[in-house]
């Protein structure tokens, strides 16, 4: 038997151990396909099952929410209990069913709507808070604040004609039922179009413009604008801007305005400041608004500007709630100058006219 030389044999060790290791390493790629696979198939099964259910804080709503003494509970979600319980009656019929699977009681989900406007929390944990998935949560969150937008109108209303008498008479100016102003939503920057988003303070905003009472009550709202438009502009593409003639029309009635508004028989200029939206950020969550989907921005903004027209209707309203660090940096002052060359001739006369009752 011939007897292999040393150099043989050392070329067969090493193709061995070539062959043992292209087998090791097509067992590892075996095993990741595998893995990959079976990831893949459990993603596909939780598709096509729906979301599971998630336990978060066991029985937050019902235990731990329940045993709240009424300023507690003020103090977590923004209102007392009997605000929200005349909440659930308003909204129960336009947000029953709006989740697939899983039934969430109308309570949860607008008390998580509360929680999330009035706190600065992921979702991830506002869905631990209340025993689900964090998708659901988000989920509940946008379809509750699309559901107050488009049922505004059960919170914010402009007052019937017969209403402007009384309205005036809490004004300090002869004919006003209203002041008007523009506000800034802080957001994060779009992934488009994000000059158009930036305003001149150099932070990426959408602009809320309102008319309110004297109590600070919202007696109309327009939102969605990029911040870069001017407040005269934002006016003019609202719906109150094209409808206001009509509803003051044959009466002496006007809005109250800063310089920003073009002085007209309708709006009137008296002062530089005569808003009062500063008070609508006790919902923490409107001092930056970090959502990518822009089209439901204005849901949200929405929500709250009905939320605290909800709060001032059953006295809810504190000012002590309101720090300087909610006001700070957000209001929308454009800057300008006053000037009545904006101004129309007849809303010119009306203001000397209006002024000679001021003396």
């Amino acid at each position: 038997m011939a007897i292999p030389d040393q150099g043989a044999v050392i070329a067969l060790a090493i193709l061995n151990e070539i062959i043992q290791q292209d087998v090791d390493d097509d067992d590892i790629i075996f095993q990741e396909i595998c893995a990959s696979n079976s990831a893949k198939h459990v993603l596909n099964s939780d598709n096509r099952e729906g979301p599971r259910q998630f336990s978060g804080i066991d029985g937050y709503v019902e235990y731990t929410v329940t045993g709240y003494s009424d300023p507690y509970f003020k103090k977590h979600f923004r209102m007392c209990r009997v605000s929200f319980e005349n909440l659930c009656r308003r909204m129960a019929p336009h947000i029953n069913g709006i989740e697939k699977r899983v039934c969430v009681p109308v309570e949860t989900k607008l008390l998580l709507t509360l929680w999330t406007l009035g706190n600065l929390e992921s979702f991830r944990g506002v869905g631990d808070r209340f025993g689900l998935q964090m998708g659901n949560a988000h989920f509940i969150f946008l379809s509750v604040a699309r559901a107050f937008r488009l049922n505004s109108g059960k919170f914010i209303k402009w007052p019937a004609r017969h209403e402007y008498q009384n309205l005036s008479q809490q004004f300090t100016f002869p004919f006003a039922i209203g002041s008007i102003d523009g506000t800034y939503i802080r957001i994060r920057q779009p992934l488009h179009q994000s000059h158009a988003y930036t305003n001149r303070k150099k932070f990426c905003a959408i602009t809320l413009q309102a008319v309110c009472k004297p109590n600070l009550e919202f007696i109309d709202v327009s939102t969605g604008y990029p911040s870069s438009m001017h407040d005269s502009s934002v006016y003019a593409h609202s719906k109150l801007g094209q409808n206001l003639t009509r509803l003051l029309v044959g009466t002496r009635y006007v809005l109250l305005a800063d310089s920003a508004y073009g002085l007209s028989i309708r709006i009137m200029k008296p002062y530089r400041n005569t808003g009062g939206l500063s008070d609508v950020r006790k919902w923490r969550r409107l001092r930056f608004l970090d959502m990518l989907l822009l089209n439901r921005i204005p849901d949200v903004i929405i929500t709250a500007c009905c939320l605290h027209n909800l709060c001032i209707e059953f006295g809810d309203v504190d000012e002590a709630e309101f720090d300087d660090e909610d006001l700070d940096g957000v209001a929308n002052e454009d800057g300008v100058e006053d000037n009545d060359e904006i101004g129309t001739a007849a809303g010119k006369r009306k203001r000397n006219a209006i002024s000679y009752l001021l003396m």
